[in-house]
């Protein structure tokens, strides 16, 4: 920006150095918010899983300042889904915590929250052949991902 600060003195010129800038921080606010991916390697956050036995997983999704709770919530169960597929199952089942599971109470809903003012969200999730009450379909919600990363390939075209 230095550089035209030099060169840039007219009006027009004053313009273009202020499109060029407001273009240069929508990159960067862009490109800082998380997507969807594993938080392996990742310091803006991502997906994670823990097996809490044979029978149930925790997917946890931890996103940063520019993402925001819906996001978060979305993406945790496009991971579920996607965990539903390696296991071969058509269907999932969520539950908010482990009292629920024990219970046979499933939900349709996610523990959300945040960790200082990033979202993040939680569910035990448990894959399962049957569509029984409140199961989601994992090829529905991988349909959902798929028009979802088309959606984020457009935007970047």
């Amino acid at each position: 920006m230095i550089l035209l600060n030099n060169f840039i003195t007219t009006q027009e010129g004053i313009q273009l150095k202020q499109l060029i800038m407001a273009g240069a921080v929508a990159m960067l606010v862009s490109a800082c918010a998380t997507g969807y991916g594993s938080s392996a390697f990742s310091y803006t956050g991502g997906y994670y899983e823990v097996k809490v036995n044979d029978k149930l997983t925790k997917v946890i999704f931890a996103g940063n300042g520019f993402l925001e709770q819906k996001q978060a919530e979305k993406y945790t169960l496009f991971r579920c889904a996607e965990l539903a597929k390696q296991a071969g199952k058509p269907y999932f089942v969520m539950y908010k915590d482990l009292a629920a599971a024990a219970a046979g109470v499933s939900s349709t809903e996610l523990s959300s929250g945040s960790i200082g003012s990033k979202p993040a969200t939680s569910v035990l999730v448990r894959f399962t052949d049957i569509a029984e009450q409140n199961a989601k379909s994992t090829e529905e919600v991988l349909s959902e991902l798929a028009a979802h990363r088309q959606a984020s390939k457009n935007k970047k075209s």
